[in-house]
């Protein structure tokens, strides 16, 4: 099954992690005082956090100056959105001999609870994870392929009843992130 994956709005666009950024080691002033220069960092928008890698661990931004210990010996930074975005993954099913071509369109609501693991594993996109989810039913694909014409209705509900079912019983397990199931929806095109 191939899934072309839309945002809300029409467009896809990078999320959760927006940028990431390797830093150079900070600079020192005239009295051997090491200061980050804001400039060097990715601009804070609204509903974002910037991640630091030090060390090996990311740790969220610090309240505070750009000279806190954590962000002058930063070896990179990332900037996570903390916003909560609904995704759609779109499917095309295979319809039986005779009838219209059918889109399965499932919505999910993801919202980071972990930046400090969403930086860490560097998840700018979250389709393939989705994708994968809903492909993790072999047998959806074959529900509606199968399916006389007078009975195509119940096999969408069918659909429908299947997805929701996956989503309470294990729902999507993505590291750092929260996601539920908001929308299924079975159209003809």
């Amino acid at each position: 099954m191939i899934a072309t994956a839309v945002e809300a709005g029409g467009r896809p666009l990078p999320f959760p992690v927006l940028v990431e950024r390797h830093l150079r080691p900070a600079a020192r002033s005239w009295y051997g005082v090491r200061r980050r220069v804001e400039v060097e960092l990715p601009a804070r928008r609204p509903g974002t956090v910037r991640v630091f890698e030090v060390a090996g661990r990311h740790l969220v931004e610090p309240t505070g100056a750009p000279e806190a210990v954590t962000v002058v010996h930063a070896g990179s930074v990332a900037l996570v959105d903390m916003r909560p975005r609904t995704l759609f993954v779109e499917v095309p099913l295979r319809p039986p001999p005779g009838a219209n071509q059918c889109l399965l369109r499932v919505g999910f609501r993801a919202r980071v609870v972990d930046a400090a693991t969403v930086a860490r594993v560097r998840l700018t996109n979250l389709f393939p994870d989705l994708d994968a989810f809903i492909n993790q039913s072999p047998r959806l694909r074959w529900l509606v392929t199968g399916t006389s014409l007078d009975r195509l209705d119940e096999a969408y509900f069918r659909i429908h009843q299947r997805l929701i079912a996956q989503c309470h019983a294990s729902p999507p397990e993505v590291p750092g992130m929260q996601i539920r199931l908001v929308s299924v929806h079975v159209t003809v095109v």
